[in-house]
């Protein structure tokens, strides 16, 4: 959505025109923890052999891009860490009259929840109208499986659309 969003404000000068804009478990920051079991669900399957080298390089890369985001001056993950969290409540970028839906779950093990609720309140505070679900019971990008299934799920899309919509 970042990427896309820029592209646009270059060749126009103007915001991306959308009424309405979902986002499901997200955003969030990189977490050693949490980066580590997002990256490592792959491996599930593998034998020990595959696995053993796999979980090294996993764990080596999780802690470079670590101390990179957390230790290091932002300017130097912009472009893949801060600008696309900081980018979704840019009014350059994105209308700030645009509906923003966040549903997400506290056992995302992949994004923490507090984060999602942090650029909720950001992105509310700019002025922008801003709907959220918090899913019990749901895994990462499966917020659907979680209490309530597709009937809370897509509920809660329709719902932001509908406000989106409502408002074009």
């Amino acid at each position: 959505m970042y990427g896309i969003a820029g592209a646009y404000q270059k060749t126009t000068s103007s915001s991306l025109p959308v009424t309405a804009i979902i986002f499901d478990s997200a955003p969030g920051i990189p977490q050693f923890r949490r980066d580590i079991h997002a990256l490592m669900i792959p491996a599930r399957k593998l034998n020990w052999m595959l696995w053993i080298p796999f979980a090294a390089l996993i764990v080596a890369a999780t802690s470079v891009v670590f101390v990179v985001v957390n230790w290091l001056p932002k300017w130097v993950w912009r472009e893949l860490v801060w600008g696309p969290i900081d980018g979704m409540s840019d009014e350059k970028l994105l209308r700030m009259d645009s509906v923003r839906g966040y549903v997400y779950s506290e056992e995302d093990k992949a994004i923490d929840w507090r984060h999602v609720e942090k650029y909720a309140a950001i992105t509310k505070e700019k002025g922008s109208p801003v709907l959220m679900k918090k899913i019990i019971g749901a895994e990462h990008a499966q917020m659907f499986r979680g209490k309530g299934g597709e009937e809370a799920y897509w509920g809660f899309i329709e719902k932001v659309w509908g406000v989106g919509s409502s408002q074009s």
